[in-house]
């Protein structure tokens, strides 16, 4: 017969942890859990209980950083968070605290307002977002700190609401708008 039991209290002040958005990442799954102390925050898990843990306090406090979006690429877990001091910014992960940090930081002149969706493909990171003073379009991203990101121009001058993203015969798909309306490209 199966048997279940706990895992791990994430939350054993009280209430639920809410553990959601799981992503495997080679031994060990990465996971959003809610705690009384840290928030909303990445954790990861192995499988064991000692194998179960915080990631990194990203956004110190209660509200937490509400990391969302999980990728893979290049054996690193990106993902948005958000913080007090910079707002929503991308992230990654080897599976460290020490590891876990902001892969890219807009600065003062724009911030990513919110992330629809994170793809790799052809070792690089591609982003549907909305950034301040750029709109909703498609970014790509070479997965360093702070390395070359870009904005894919598909509708000169305007914003092309990208959606859909995935990758078909080795070739990046997605619905965009454009002058004569909405197509595939």
């Amino acid at each position: 017969t199966l048997s279940t039991h706990l895992l791990f209290d994430i939350n054993p002040i009280g209430g639920d942890s809410n553990p959601s958005k799981f992503t495997q990442a080679g031994n060990n799954v990465f996971f959003v859990a809610t705690d009384s102390v840290n928030g909303t925050e990445l954790w990861k898990t192995d499988g064991t209980a000692t194998g179960t843990a915080l990631v990194k306090d990203i956004n110190p406090g209660t509200p937490g950083s509400d990391p969302n979006n999980f990728c893979i690429s290049n054996g690193k877990l990106f993902f948005s968070a958000l913080t007090n001091t910079e707002g929503t910014e991308l992230w990654m992960t080897d599976g460290t605290t020490q590891g876990t940090q902001m892969a890219l930081n807009l600065g003062d002149s724009a911030s990513i307002i919110s992330v629809e969706k994170l793809l790799a493909f052809n070792n690089k990171l591609y982003m549907v977002a909305s950034i301040s003073g750029q709109g909703s379009d498609l970014f790509t991203f070479d997965g360093n700190v702070n390395g070359n990101f870009a904005r894919i121009e598909l509708v000169p001058g305007s914003n092309a609401y990208p959606q859909n993203v995935t990758v078909a015969n080795n070739q990046l798909l997605f619905v965009a708008s454009n002058m004569t309306g909405t197509n595939l490209y």
